[in-house]
């Protein structure tokens, strides 16, 4: 009577005498007896001999009344699914009541049997992989795929396995690498049970420790926000393509704005079109070409039992696949359609595949060899792609800008996609040297094919070299000789001299600044490009912006103003008796020096950045971003990360706060860096050229309209200045009626302030209003002037800075013309004439008109 268990009697009242003392020597003694209990008819149970045949087979299921199924071996107690003879049936290897056994396949994962087969629960460890996936934890991340799917071989787990193999306890027969999610989580995975060693190294997340490989090392990771099972994503695998997050697919779209792969054929009546092939769409097809229907067939022979057609309307000529993908782009490039591309799909041997998956099956092919094909649609069976690495993946996996062998070989030599070298995903072809950076390394933008430099053009480098030597030479020559005669002269010549040597400074730091650029493009040369956010970002960049603004709203001030003083002075006479008015002069000097600094360096003011910060860059191990992030694109992420932000008024630090949220900050911030006003382009230049949304938008138009209405101060006072010497010529004429030396003098002497004052006029038109009238259409949309900064800044704006030296002092003028003289060129002025013996030489100097 002792020991008589799952009898369904028991003698003593405490059951003792079939306790697990009894279960141990039962198991034991029932492996050798080969004995079970079996459920007889009547309800009552029997002693049965258990047979090889009877032996781990499949489970019986009945309905009762109620509709309640249930789940019956052999035996009562299951005993028949444990060391089973055939050793491709007892896949899962564990304890049973402290005794080594192996346990049946069809055990696994039936939990509607409450009952473990093993003492760890391991036959238990199953995971609902998707909706109709429900598979053991071992059948994951095995390079199989187990579900239709495949979603067993996609889960973040997969993404993150130790560098080591181990004999994984159920299924498989050789080694395989595990995941790191099985490490110390209390189930022994591993045969040898190293996933379980007490010592391992780790990491934290927000205080909680987590293992990771013995290379690892400890970095920030990215915090899943719907709290879902998986609550962080390393950020080596962020952004991968694989919903690892719950949310991580809408915030990684929203950071990188990567398109969808654009739908360009329908399926109508089980027929395949192209876009311009569909139904109503007949003048286009017209224009194109006349849309014509084909078999598509693979293999290209018939399989027994399958139909391996699919029917296709496509253009009846070839056309660019450059911009197709997937099962399009096999589709037309295995019907000879492409001009750009070839088929990438061969005949398969049954034996070809390492394996396959519920939908895969074997068949007769061409009447001479056995094939693998596997299930499209209803009735449609198809030959995969085989892989380079024998894994065989469904043909509309080819060319589709994803790994889905595991081994690129899928992707390698598609035409339609080019592969970033660092990370190695895939962007469309057209997005290569197309002007914005789409890869983490840059590598789409910068390559021998489109690299980039921050002065593109041998003869745009010249022009930067030659302005920036020449008003480098000019402007320091012209302060030296004026600097001498500072304190000398009258009242009104000394403000002249001032605000010459002003106009000088304001030269000079654009010559500074041309030279500096164009040693800086010397130096990084086509390295420039990978370097470009490193340089943009730097704080070398914004101090040429601030210098070459500053030289250039010093100039136009400082000559508008000398422009205003000499209309004062010729309307209202000599101001030598008038104190008052020279002290407002200096003043007015030093508030132009001050508003002038004050214009260039306003954007670098730190609490003035939600106006002037262009955006911002990250660390390159955050492949959340790519290149310069702006305040619009964040605010995408943040809503995508954390819902609907309230305004969108937004600040930086606000900002900067909620992405540091999105990341576990246990090892240092995240790290970032601002691109400035200034580093909107190599150049450094003032950001002239704004849309509509950009929220300089004001500042920029504001000193446009500043530089606009010094250019019509100066056009208008010169206008004043040159009516009114001409009146006086007439009269000083008429005085002398032409008589003597000094009729021919004042002759040339207007003559010469005539052809200033013009080229004045002319050379600042020519300086600010293409750049006005650019920067309004790029405003409103109708053109992109992105490309013309290193125009503006090398040639519209630094032109003036090489030829006021010339203009405003006869110094300079007198020794270049006799240099060109010399030469026998005659640029700018005409040779002098001797009158009476005498050289005529100008009689006015500019700079003590008054």
């Amino acid at each position: 009577k002792i020991c008589e268990l799952y009898s369904g009697r028991s003698e003593c009242a405490d059951k003792s005498d079939e306790s697990a003392q009894c279960e141990r020597s039962f198991i034991s003694r029932l492996s050798e007896e080969k004995m079970c209990y079996r459920l007889l008819a009547d309800g009552s149970s029997a002693r049965i001999t258990m047979r090889n045949s009877t032996r781990c087979g499949p489970l019986t299921m009945t309905v009762n009344s109620q509709g309640f199924r249930s789940y019956n071996s052999y035996c009562t107690n299951h005993m028949d699914q444990y060391n089973c003879t055939d050793p491709d049936r007892g896949l899962l290897r564990c304890t049973k009541n402290s005794y080594p056994v192996t346990v049946s396949w069809v055990m696994v994962c039936k939990q509607l049997l409450d009952v473990t087969m093993c003492d760890d629960g391991l036959d238990t460890e199953c995971r609902q992989v998707s909706p109709t996936c429900f598979l053991h934890k071992h059948a994951l991340c095995d390079g199989r795929d187990d579900c239709e799917d495949g979603a067993d071989e996609l889960l973040a787990d997969c993404d993150h396995l130790y560098h080591s193999k181990c004999d994984r306890r159920y299924r498989h027969k050789k080694e395989l690498l595990f995941p790191m999610s099985w490490v110390q989580d209390g189930i022994e995975d591993c045969m040898g049970g190293e996933d379980e060693d007490p010592v391992w190294p780790t990491c934290q997340v927000m205080g909680r420790v987590r293992e990771v490989r013995g290379n690892t090392t400890c970095n920030n990771v990215f915090l899943c926000h719907q709290g879902l099972d998986q609550q962080f994503v390393q950020l080596s695998g962020l952004c991968d393509g694989k919903e690892d997050c719950g949310e991580e697919k809408s915030v990684c779209r929203a950071a990188q704005f990567k398109d969808d792969i654009s739908v360009l054929s329908f399926v109508i009546r089980e027929r395949y079109h192209l876009l311009y092939c569909l139904p109503g769409l007949g003048d286009l097809e017209r224009l194109a070409e006349p849309c014509v229907e084909e078999t598509f067939m693979h293999p290209d022979h018939p399989v027994y039992g399958a139909v391996s057609s699919v029917d296709v309307k496509v253009p009846n000529t070839t056309v660019s696949c450059s911009y197709l993908f997937g099962k399009t782009h096999v589709l037309l490039t295995c019907l000879n359609r492409c001009s750009d591309a070839t088929c990438k799909l061969s005949s398969v041997k049954h034996d070809s595949c390492s394996f396959g998956s519920s939908n895969t099956a074997w068949s007769l092919a061409k009447e001479d060899y056995l094939t693998t094909v596997l299930k499209h649609s209803a009735g449609v069976y198809a030959a995969p792609f085989l892989c380079n690495n024998s894994n065989c993946v469904s043909y509309d996996k080819v060319c589709n800008m994803a790994n889905d062998c595991g081994d690129h070989s899928d992707e390698e030599g598609c035409e339609n996609s080019y592969q970033c070298r660092t990370y190695k995903y895939y962007i469309p072809l057209s997005k290569k040297c197309d002007g914005i950076i789409d890869c983490h390394d840059t590598s789409d933008e910068c390559n021998s094919e489109c690299g980039r430099e921050i002065i593109e053009g041998t003869l745009l480098k010249v022009f930067a070299w030659f302005l920036g030597g020449t008003a480098v030479c000019l402007n320091t020559t012209l302060l030296w000789k004026s600097g001498k005669k500072l304190g000398t002269g009258t009242k009104s010549a000394r403000i002249n001299r001032v605000l010459k040597l002003m106009i000088c400074v304001g030269d000079l730091l654009t010559g500074i600044y041309l030279l500096i650029i164009a040693t800086v493009d010397r130096l990084f040369g086509v390295g420039y490009c990978s370097k470009q956010l490193t340089w943009l970002t730097s704080p070398h960049c914004a101090a040429l912006g601030v210098i070459n603004m500053f030289g250039a709203t010093l100039s136009i001030l400082s000559m508008t103003y000398l422009s205003l003083f000499r209309v004062f002075s010729i309307r209202h006479g000599l101001i030598e008796s008038v104190k008052h008015v020279t002290i407002k002069n200096y003043l007015c000097v030093v508030v132009i020096v001050l508003c002038s600094f004050l214009i260039a360096y306003m954007p670098m003011i730190e609490n003035l950045e939600d106006f002037f910060v262009n955006g911002i860059t990250y660390d390159k191990n955050v492949r959340l971003f790519i290149s310069m992030v702006d305040k619009e694109k964040h605010l995408d992420v943040i809503s995508s990360y954390f819902g609907k932000v309230k305004g969108t008024l937004l600040s930086w630090n606000t900002i900067n706060k909620l992405i540091s949220l999105m990341f576990s900050n246990d090892y240092g911030d995240l790290e970032w860096k601002k691109v400035h006003f200034y580093g909107n382009e190599g150049v450094c230049l003032f950001k002239y050229f704004v849309k509509i949304t950009d929220p300089q938008l004001y500042f920029v138009w504001t000193i446009l309209s500043i530089n606009a209405f010094c250019f019509l101060c100066i056009t208008i006072c010169y206008s004043v200045i040159n009516t009114g010497t001409k009146r006086l010529n007439r009269k000083l004429t008429k005085i002398m009626d032409g008589r003597g030396p000094n009729a021919n003098v004042n002759d040339k002497r207007n003559k010469r302030l005539q052809r200033n004052i013009t080229l004045i006029i002319i050379t600042d038109f020519f300086c600010w209003i293409p750049v006005i009238l650019i920067s309004f259409l790029h405003s409103l949309g109708i053109l992109d002037a992105t490309f013309l900064y290193a125009y503006s800044s090398i040639v519209i704006l630094s032109v003036n800075s090489v030829i006021n030296p010339l203009l405003y002092d006869d110094f300079l003028t007198k020794n270049v013309k006799s240099a060109f003289l010399a030469l026998k060129f005659k640029i700018f002025f005409v040779k002098p004439r001797k009158n009476g013996g005498m050289n005529v030489q100008p009689a006015i100097e500019m700079a003590d008109m008054s």
